[in-house]
């Protein structure tokens, strides 16, 4: 692109100094010196049109890592979730067995303390 600038620049100084030239003016060497800034100028914009190409690339590129990164991160903190949940179930599911496992425990253990055959010999 500095290439192409710097040429396109000499272009139009050239075609200043046909001009002043106060004795002829040569057209020819004019239409050359059009030409070449012309050309120098395409030369400029195509250049620029590649970098901005690349680096639209390279940005689509990097967007495109830091997406797959959050879906990851997304999919990662779900399956953390469902892992949470299904602990807090399980808790739950052993604090209401033990709940109700208790006062059969206990009933049982009254039962056996008021048939147990100490108890009867005392009373007796």
């Amino acid at each position: 692109m500095a290439e192409s600038e710097w040429l396109r620049a000499r272009a139009c100084r050239l075609q200043t100094d046909c001009f002043t030239d106060h004795d002829t003016l040569n057209e020819k060497r004019l239409a050359l010196f059009i030409r070449y800034e012309t050309t120098h100028e395409r030369a400029f914009y195509r250049a620029l049109k590649e970098l901005q190409t690349l680096r639209k690339e390279k940005r689509n590129i990097e967007i495109g890592f830091e997406s797959q990164k959050l879906k990851q991160a997304a999919e990662t903190r779900a399956a953390e979730a469902q892992n949470l949940r299904r602990e807090q179930f399980e808790f739950k599911k052993i604090v209401f067995q033990t709940k109700n496992a208790a006062p059969q425990t206990q009933k049982g253990a009254r039962d056996i303390v008021e048939n147990s055959p100490g108890d009867q010999e005392m009373a007796a």
